[in-house]
């Protein structure tokens, strides 16, 4: 199964870095909406954030390491590390922007039977090149199907 999640992971970032590559590289062009004119809507990717939840997270993790500077920030949310704890663990995937986890209480407790999920948090946190702009919150009483993409 990790073999397989890893292709869809990088599927996905390929997708984000895409997208990445295109508002970087041309001026999107905004269209008038229901909330009024966008004529002056612009995309500044020096302010580049990610975030994602659960498979997501992991999406805007991995996406974080591959724009490196180019990100500003990375949020996620319960982030499924599975695929990749060990590449996080032994410091091959490094986050260079900051990065904040939110964590329900019960999520990563849970995978421990499967992988050490709290060591993977650690170890992306601690391995993270802003160390400074780093933390992991855990919510209490929320449950992973509770948080949103």
């Amino acid at each position: 199964m990790q073999p397989f999640r890893q292709s869809q992971a990088d599927i996905r970032v390929s997708e984000v870095l895409e997208l990445a590559a295109e508002l970087t590289s041309m001026k999107p062009e905004f269209h008038d909406d229901i909330f009024g004119s966008a004529k002056d809507a612009s995309v500044d990717m020096k302010e580049l954030v990610l975030s994602g939840h659960s498979f997501g997270g992991i999406t805007a993790l991995l996406s974080a390491v591959k724009l490196g500077e180019a990100c500003k920030a990375c949020l996620t949310m319960d982030p499924w590390l599975f695929a990749y704890w060990q590449d996080f663990k032994e410091g091959k995937l490094i986050v260079k922007c900051p990065v904040q986890i939110i964590s329900s209480e019960h999520f990563h407790p849970h995978n421990v039977k499967f992988f050490d999920s709290w060591g993977t948090l650690k170890a992306i946190l601690n391995h993270a090149t802003k160390q400074s702009h780093q933390e992991n919150v855990v919510i209490n009483k929320i449950g992973h199907h509770i948080q949103v993409d």
